[in-house]
C-alpha cells in the first residue's frame, strides 16, 4: 500500500506540470490566433471601416468574457444594487462599448509587427488564470498589451486586458463608481447608450464618404 501511495505522490508533480504545459500552449494559441486575425482583418484594404469592425468583432467575441468583464468592471457593489434587466442592459452595454474601444486602439497598429511572450501562470487557486503579454512593435516602440486568460467552461476567455499597464477592468471601473455617485443607474446606462449609438454612426458616415 505504502509503495503505491507513494508512487502516485510522485506522479502528481508531473501531471500537473503537464497540465500547465498543455494549458499554456492552448492560451497562447487562442490569444496568438485571434489578434493576428484581427491584425490581418485590419490589414485589408478592401474592407471598409464598418466592415473592418464588424468583421473583427466576429473573431475577438470568443476570446473575451463579456459578461465577467462587465460584473468586474461595474463592480459587487453596483452589480448587487442593480436588477437583473439592468444587468443584462449594462452588460450588453459594456460588450458594445468595450469591442469599439478594442477596434479603435487596435487600429491605430495596422501595419505594426505584433510579439508574443509565453503565457504565465498567475493564479491556479480555482480556476487557474493565466497572463499573456504581446507587444505592438511600432517605429522602435513595444506597446505593450496584456490578456489576463481564465477558463470558462470548455475554452479559455480574456476576463481583463492591459494597455500600457493600465487594466481595463479597473479603468472603466473606475470612471463607472464615479459617475454612479452623482447619477442612477439608469442614467448610467442611457450615457453608454447613446456614447455607442454616436460612434457607429461616425463608422456609418466614414464609409458612406469612402465610397
Amino acid at each position: 500500500m505504502k509503495t503505491v501511495l507513494l508512487a502516485a505522490l510522485t506522479l502528481l508533480p508531473i501531471t500537473a506540470e503537464t497540465r500547465h504545459v498543455d494549458d499554456s500552449q492552448e492560451v497562447a494559441a487562442i490569444v496568438e490566433t485571434a489578434v493576428n486575425e484581427v491584425v490581418s482583418v485590419l490589414r485589408d484594404g478592401s474592407l471598409s471601416r464598418a466592415k473592418k469592425r464588424e468583421r473583427s468583432m466576429e473573431i475577438v467575441e470568443p476570446l473575451i468574457d463579456f459578461n465577467l468583464l462587465a460584473m468586474l468592471s461595474l463592480g459587487k457593489t453596483h452589480w448587487g444594487k442593480a436588477s437583473a434587466e439592468q444587468r443584462d442592459s449594462f452588460a450588453e452595454l459594456f460588450s458594445e462599448t468595450l469591442k469599439l474601444s478594442y477596434f479603435e486602439k487596435l487600429e491605430m497598429f495596422t501595419d505594426e509587427d505584433v510579439e508574443f511572450e509565453e503565457p504565465v501562470l498567475a493564479s491556479s487557486k480555482g480556476s487557474p488564470k493565466y497572463f499573456v503579454m504581446s507587444y505592438i512593435v511600432s517605429k522602435g516602440d513595444r506597446i505593450k498589451v496584456g490578456y489576463h486568460m481564465t477558463r470558462r467552461d470548455s475554452t479559455w476567455k480574456a476576463y481583463d486586458f492591459e494597455i500600457e499597464g493600465v487594466s481595463i477592468r479597473k479603468s472603466y471601473g473606475s470612471q463607472y463608481n464615479d459617475y454612479l455617485k452623482e447619477n442612477s443607474f439608469e442614467q448610467l446606462l442611457q450615457t453608454m447608450r447613446e456614447k455607442v449609438d454616436e460612434v457607429k454612426a461616425k463608422d456609418e458616415q466614414t464609409s458612406g464618404s469612402k465610397n
